[in-house]
């Protein structure tokens, strides 16, 4: 297993240079067959990394598996903008953009925040509403980027967006107030506590003070 996740890095540093390579080239604006193969073996290093990383554990675990599907875009979006600044006619390099914005970035900012969510409860595991969430926006991603311009699915893909976002807020909004909640109750409880043991220590000091004075009377 070890070895697998090295080999997986090596795939991810070949990723990350030429990725650097292409935004290079794209900045530069020059070398055009050169930037879609960058873009080609980019995607190509990150599927195998993401293949790599794939085993049952994270089949088994909602949270990690949520991470995967919302990185796996970014080998889909990488290789999706290759095509299009290839064949731009067949395929519009706006779709390759929403897949690395919409599902790359929004995907995995989705998956995160999940497991960090998870991660202030007893149990380190996805509750059915954030997989329900992850899904919605993994599915607006998708659409936005597969559907036809125009088509009844690509209609839907605003409204599919915005449940997704409003399921996101009211999770994560939720969980944010109970804890400032908790927060507020635990220094409310403080004071009081602390009051109590001051005057128990008050009361251990008169009663050593008072045995003291017994002691030290003359009889």
């Amino acid at each position: 297993m070890q070895r697998r996740y090295a080999i997986a890095g090596f795939f991810g540093l070949t990723g990350s240079v030429t990725i650097v390579i292409a935004l290079s080239l794209e900045t530069a604006d020059i070398a055009p067959e050169w930037l879609v193969a960058c873009l080609l073996v980019a995607a190509a290093s990150e599927t195998i990394r993401v293949s790599l990383w794939l085993s049952r554990d994270i089949l088994k675990d909602r949270l990690l598996l949520m991470l995967l599907a919302g990185y796996s875009w970014l080998p889909i979006g990488l290789a999706l903008l290759a095509f299009g600044k290839a064949f731009g006619s067949m395929l519009p390099e706006s779709a390759a953009l929403h897949g690395l914005a919409a599902g790359a970035v929004a995907c995995s900012i989705h998956a995160v925040a999940a497991r960090a969510v998870a991660q202030r409860s007893d149990r380190l595991r996805a509750l059915p509403v954030d997989t329900w969430g992850f899904v919605l926006l993994w599915v607006a991603a998708a659409l936005r980027v597969l559907a036809p311009a125009g088509s009844p699915c690509s209609a839907g893909v605003p409204a599919i967006w915005c449940l997704a976002w409003v399921v996101f807020l009211t999770r994560h909004g939720s969980v944010s107030l109970c804890f400032e909640a908790g927060v507020q109750r635990a220094e409310a409880a403080q004071p009081s506590s602390v009051s109590r043991r001051g005057k128990e220590c008050d009361r251990s000091k008169n009663r050593r003070t008072m045995t003291t004075i017994t002691e030290q009377s003359p009889t």
